[in-house]
């Protein structure tokens, strides 16, 4: 039988984490990756040290968001290879910094493939990490969720990302049935480019899980992306109620 031994550095560079929360969402267009950009700079804004993985692998957009030129970065290799910190406080790591932004045409067992491999050669020295995902129930997602209930299921807190629309709405339903029958206890749910989450209030006590907040469309997004600073005067006000809730399960 095929032992694969990626999973027992993945289970060692896993376990040195307090908490991992996947950014997850079941519909597209929700803002998952700007949601990730956002919260990871409010965590390190708040001293939090913080990790950032896209795992997008086709279509990975974190660098573009924060500013970085894959192009012009080499990773260093120190017992594994160590993420890339775009400011201090924050490790990031994507897919990008290997293809140099190519579109990678893989899908089934060659996406598992590359998401194990990103997972364990990854050193990360962070006390959070963030991850980004692809929308809907993806490869990426069922392996990262496979990996982290092997790894250890409490240490693993999905943020659930959810629109105002009918749609996505339903499909929130969905997700905490799924992450539930999973075992996993999800962190909450961020609505976002919402005007107001009075419309979860419903759902959030049918299946006993907590509204974090609600992000406003932001105007200008489109003006600062590229610039890490701006967006995260942009996401101060917004991310209070996710940082206070890691912040009570990483402390405790």
């Amino acid at each position: 039988m095929h032992r694969d031994y990626r999973l027992f550095a993945i289970h060692s560079r896993l376990s040195s984490l307090k908490l991992v929360v996947p950014i997850i969402s079941p519909k597209g267009g929700v803002g998952k990756s700007t949601v990730s950009a956002m919260l990871s700079l409010a965590l390190t804004d708040r001293g939090i040290s913080t990790g950032l993985l896209d795992l997008d692998i086709t279509n990975p957009a974190l660098h573009i968001i924060l500013g970085i030129n894959i192009h012009s970065i080499k990773l260093e290799e120190v017992k594994g290879i160590k993420p890339f910190r775009p400011l201090e406080g924050l490790e990031f790591m994507s897919i990008a910094f290997f293809t140099r932004g190519a579109i990678l045409p893989v899908r089934g067992s060659g996406i598992v493939n590359i998401v194990r491999d990103l997972l364990a050669i990854t050193n990360w020295n962070s006390t959070v990490l963030v991850v980004d995902t692809p929308p809907g129930f993806s490869d990426e997602v069922f392996e990262l969720l496979l990996l982290l209930h092997t790894v250890n299921p409490h240490v693993a807190k999905p943020l659930i990302i959810t629109g105002q629309s009918v749609l996505s709405f339903a499909s929130t339903k969905q997700l905490l049935n799924l992450i539930r029958r999973e075992r996993f206890e999800p962190l909450g749910v961020l609505c976002n480019m919402c005007s107001s989450a009075k419309f979860l209030q419903e759902t959030a006590e049918a299946y006993n899980v907590e509204i974090l907040g609600c992000v406003p469309f932001i105007q200008n997004f489109e003006e600062i992306i590229g610039d890490a600073k701006a967006i995260l005067k942009s996401a101060r006000p917004y991310f209070n109620g996710v940082i206070d809730k890691i912040l009570s399960i990483v402390k405790a």
